[in-house]
């Protein structure tokens, strides 16, 4: 019993709660918090800049991605030349920054380029179609009839708002163009009055918006007597 207690008491006295270093816990706060900020307003930068390089359209975009993923990579680096001390960080910290940037970064990028701030992306024509009036609705002409009243229609659609919708027809030489008008009863469908005679014809439909994108699209029909 008694080389029981002995061991004992030697396990209590072998074990020290570890002391805790107050100035040690603040210092390393305060570094994390201007890390933290550092790394937020970091993201901020390429956000911006993946933004401008979103403007141009086309394959600026996928730069603009590829510019973002890149600023993760380089964000230690950053952080150094910034005079942090990254050899203090351990994997957890470096992970968790990384992650702040990105989703800071696409966030900021998401935010500015759409709508109400921006819009980088073109109107979709998903669809053209002629039609007929048949009993006061206008259905699909099947076949396309020559020398009757037509219509063309389009379904558009865009995240932003659309400053014109225009149809140009076109026959040999010959090319005629319209603005077309948004149908009321139909959301995104906008239409042409147009009439054909015998022959083939091919119809392009380009819709802007208020930011200067354009979308196209085209079919070919041909209208018979």
């Amino acid at each position: 019993m008694a080389k029981k207690r002995k061991m004992k008491d030697e396990q209590e006295r072998a074990f020290k709660i570890p002391e805790f270093d107050r100035e040690e816990y603040v210092r390393k706060e305060i570094s994390d918090g201007k890390i933290t900020i550092a790394t937020i307003l970091y993201a901020g930068v390429i956000g911006m800049f993946s933004y401008v390089l979103s403007l141009y359209g086309g394959a600026f975009v996928s730069v603009g991605v590829l510019v973002g993923l890149g600023g993760a990579f380089t964000l230690r680096r950053f952080h150094a030349l910034a005079g942090f001390p990254v050899d203090e960080l351990d994997t957890k910290h470096i992970v968790g920054y990384a992650l702040l940037f990105l989703l800071t970064w696409l966030a900021i990028w998401i935010v500015v380029t759409n709508p109400p701030a921006s819009d980088i992306s073109s109107p979709i024509i998903e669809e053209i179609e002629v039609r007929e009036e048949v009993n006061g609705t206008w259905q699909r002409a099947e076949p396309v009839r020559a020398d009757v009243p037509l219509r063309v229609y389009a379904l558009v659609y865009d995240y932003g708002d659309l400053s014109g919708v225009k149809l140009e027809v076109s026959r040999g030489e010959q090319v005629e163009t319209f603005d077309m008008t948004e149908d009321p009863d139909d959301d995104n469908w906008f239409y042409a009055d147009v009439t054909f005679s015998a022959g083939s014809y091919r119809l392009v439909v380009t819709a802007e918006d208020t930011m200067g994108n354009t979308g196209e699209m085209s079919v070919t029909i041909t209208a018979v007597s």
